[in-house]
């Protein structure tokens, strides 16, 4: 039996080694078309892309984490990324996050069975570091990153490989 219709495609996601191995007419006719993109493991299998030595010296010629060039690449690549979690410069940011929310629970008073209840009953807090804020809106434009990273990953070859 046929199908009696089709129906369009509205979001394309990818890792992003696929998404670079299979860039080209394909992808672009969907994206043209409408469709979103979602990429996600934007550094690459074992952060192989922001570990690599080209990407590495571009993100140096723009004095930011190669890390953030990677995400404002997939911003200019008009993509919703599925952001992991940030290796390097933030990792001091995770442990005061884990200390400040060490000291707010140090003048609770109440008893270990109503903190089990309140943790189930409260989603967990998501930080969002103000050190990557402030490093985001300080990076160049995201047109200026892309030109830097596509200069990388010309010389890169096949993520997927790495």
């Amino acid at each position: 039996t046929k199908c009696s219709s089709v129906e369009k495609v509205s979001t394309c996601a990818y890792d992003m080694a696929t998404y670079l191995d299979q860039e080209g007419a394909q992808m672009q006719n969907l994206l043209q078309k409408g469709a979103e993109l979602v990429l996600f493991n934007i550094f690459g299998p074992k952060k192989a892309l922001i570990t690599d030595p080209g990407v590495e010296a571009q993100a140096q010629i723009l004095n930011i984490d190669p890390a953030m060039l990677a995400v404002k690449w997939a911003e200019h690549q008009k993509a919703r990324i599925v952001m992991p979690h940030l290796p390097g410069i933030y990792h001091e940011a995770d442990k005061e996050a884990e200390e400040e929310q060490e000291s707010e629970s140090l003048g609770d008073t109440s008893s270990d069975d109503d903190d089990k209840v309140e943790t189930e009953a409260q989603p967990k807090r998501v930080h969002v570091h103000r050190k990557f804020v402030r490093e985001y809106r300080n990076a160049p434009d995201a047109a200026v990153c892309a030109e830097n990273m596509t200069v990388a990953l010309t010389k890169l070859g096949r993520l997927s490989e790495k």
